[in-house]
């Protein structure tokens, strides 16, 4: 089986064990193949960046 993920898609898939989640696992395990684009991937890059950098904690006021 072949597929082409959304970056949403592979985002839920990472963090939650959903369908996304299990699309993942099915490609892990060599049932499906994931295809891309360079346009996805970096898409893929820029959210997860966001993702992080929301999650970081506030840098320390300076004294």
């Amino acid at each position: 089986m072949r597929i082409v993920l959304d970056t949403n898609v592979v985002i839920s898939g990472l963090i939650w064990n959903g369908t996304p989640g299990k699309i993942l696992a099915v490609a892990r395990s060599r049932r499906a193949e994931i295809f891309t684009y360079i346009e996805l991937l970096n898409e893929l890059s820029r959210q997860l960046k966001a993702t992080i950098m929301l999650h970081l904690p506030a840098e320390a006021p300076k004294a």
